[in-house]
């Protein structure tokens, strides 16, 4: 039975979706090509997260993304504060002798933070 239809001239209607791969597409797009390009770039999960904080969060496009991704630091941080203290345990800003770590201001130091690195999904991240 031929209703007239032709299976390659139907169009999906992406409606509402969460921040996934078909968020890189406009709402009206061949549902084929964007699985097509994702098997394409075969990217690991944590690249995955990163080209969604490219996308998503800095509103790069695809292309530009994909050429920024091993520039991004990703920390596993939820605020500002936090990833100041992992800073000092890190020894990023060099050894601070044990009776001067409770003077330490780690707030203000996240504020100053805030300015170079984003919180996105609970992580923080940074272009470098």
């Amino acid at each position: 039975m031929n209703n007239g239809l032709n299976p390659d001239d139907l169009e999906l209607f992406a409606a509402d979706w969460e921040n996934d791969f078909l968020s890189l597409c406009s709402e009206h797009c061949n549902i084929e090509e964007v699985f097509n390009k994702y098997n394409e770039l075969d990217l690991e999960d944590y690249q995955v997260e990163i080209l969604e904080y490219l996308t998503d969060y800095l509103n790069y496009d695809l292309d530009e993304a994909l050429s920024k991704i091993d520039d991004v630091e990703v920390y596993e941080c939820s605020s500002f504060t936090k990833l100041a203290e992992q800073f000092c345990d890190e020894g990023l800003f060099g050894e601070i002798p044990a009776h001067l770590e409770t003077y330490i201001d780690y707030e203000a130091m996240g504020r100053d933070l805030s300015f170079d690195y984003d919180i996105y999904r609970d992580k923080i991240y940074r272009v470098s």
